[in-house]
Formats: structure tokens, C-alpha cells, sequence
């Protein structure tokens, strides 16, 4: 299910971006340092650690998705999986039955 937000590893693709907007509008050096949450999966954390050595400076990026109506991912996982079957289903037809 690619297009709904996947959790549970590194998010570090989706923290760079905003480290990277920083660093350009602020003229910070941000590097990523470490994945947060995977580090120490015991204990809430949050998803990224950040430093900026030349400054001193840490950031600490927490991320979140929203998703609305509350039932949307399931019903979403729901299309997928009908779509999959269908797909299955219709493979072996040739073009010309379609």
C-alpha cells in the first residue's frame, strides 16, 4: 500500500526536507545524526536527531500523519485489496475478451 504513509523504520527521507529548508532559509547546517525512534524502540521517540556542530545547535523532528475521515487508511487498504484480486482474477483473459 505505497500511497498511504508507511511507520516503523528510519524516516529519515521524509525529516531530511525540512532539516534541508532550515539550513537554506536559516543558514543552518543541520546533519542528520541519528533515527530517533528506531534507535531506541522501548520509549516513545521522536523520529529524528539533527546537529549542527559548527553552531551547537540540535533539532529534533517529531512527524505525523493525519489522515480524515478516521476510517480512510482502512477503507483505503480495502480498495487495494480488491483491486489486487480483480487484477488476478483478469490476468490470464486475453486483451481481446476485455
Amino acid at each position: 500500500m505505497p500511497c498511504l504513509p508507511q511507520s516503523g523504520g528510519c524516516e529519515k527521507p521524509f525529516t531530511d526536507a525540512f532539516a534541508e529548508y532550515l539550513n537554506r532559509t536559516e543558514g543552518t547546517r543541520y546533519v542528520h545524526r541519528e533515527c530517533l525512534d528506531v534507535a531506541d524502540r522501548q520509549n516513545a521517540q521522536p523520529e529524528a536527531l539533527y546537529i549542527d556542530s559548527e553552531r551547537s545547535l540540535q533539532l529534533v523532528i517529531e512527524r505525523k500523519s493525519i489522515s480524515w475521515p478516521v476510517d480512510y487508511a482502512h477503507r483505503h487498504s480495502n480498495d487495494h485489496f480488491v483491486s489486487d484480486v480483480f487484477a488476478e482474477e483478469m490476468k490470464s483473459l486475453p486483451l481481446d475478451d476485455l
